[in-house]
């Protein structure tokens, strides 16, 4: 009796010791300061999913970059929105000059010196002018003739007595180039006379009843036939050049 009580009682201990020794074994491992052991392959450390999910939140949180549609080829990813055509027009407008209605008025004409208006012959000697040149004779209104062509303008206006009068006339020539009368008359060596003074020059002829005036642009030959003197064919070319244009 006695040795199965101690039979008994020794099993006893035993299975205790057994279950100390299972629960030890589930039980966290005690640090000592030794090294602990590597981890098994199987076994995930608890570090490397916390890194992980930081990644997965910071992926989260950057934007995602796009890419140049240049890079990207027509038709090959639906999901990537292509411009449309007015889009495109927003983006990189036609580069165009801006026009501004300007009325012609408005724009200034170039620096470029005024030719001078052809004056009409008639206009620089009147008939009363005319007539104070001549004496005994009444004069009638002047007959004006002018050329057509403005380069090689001439005009011409001619004063005359009437038939019954006794005779008069009072003619004149105006135009751009040297007179003909002028450069036939020193062919044939007449004398001239040059009067200063009158115009940019004046070169008198008295035998002929004469006198050339050239002021600016233009020359006029103005004739008192009949008997003038001098001073007469002066007086009258002092009245032309006081009309003439300077320049």
């Amino acid at each position: 009796m006695k040795r199965t009580a101690g039979r008994a009682m020794k099993l006893a201990i035993g299975i205790a010791g057994l279950t100390w020794l299972v629960g030890c074994a589930g039980a966290a491992p005690v640090t000592t300061g030794s090294a602990s052991p590597p981890p098994t392959s199987n076994a995930q450390p608890v570090a490397t999913s916390a890194e992980r999910s930081a990644a997965l939140v910071t992926s989260a949180a950057e934007p995602p970059t796009a890419e140049p549609a240049t890079n990207q080829p027509a038709g090959n990813d639906s999901s990537v929105a292509q411009p449309t055509t007015n889009e495109q027009a927003v983006a990189a407008p036609p580069v165009t000059q801006p026009s501004v209605a300007v009325s012609p008025r408005s724009v200034p004409s170039p620096k470029v010196a005024a030719r001078p208006t052809n004056p009409a012959s008639c206009t620089l000697l009147s008939r009363s002018d005319a007539q104070s040149l001549v004496a005994g004779a009444t004069l009638q209104p002047g007959i004006q003739m002018h050329s057509t062509d403005p380069a090689s303008y001439s005009s011409s206006c001619t004063y005359t007595a009437p038939p019954a009068d006794p005779s008069g006339q009072v003619q004149l020539f105006v135009t751009r180039e040297i007179p003909s009368a002028l450069e036939i008359d020193r062919l044939i060596k007449n004398k001239f006379r040059r009067v200063a003074g009158i115009g940019d020059q004046t070169f008198e002829e008295p035998d002929n009843n004469s006198i050339f005036v050239h002021q600016g642009l233009f020359w006029v030959y103005l004739s008192i036939p009949f008997g003038a003197d001098p001073p007469t064919l002066e007086r009258g070319a002092r009245l032309i050049a006081a009309r003439l244009p300077k320049t």
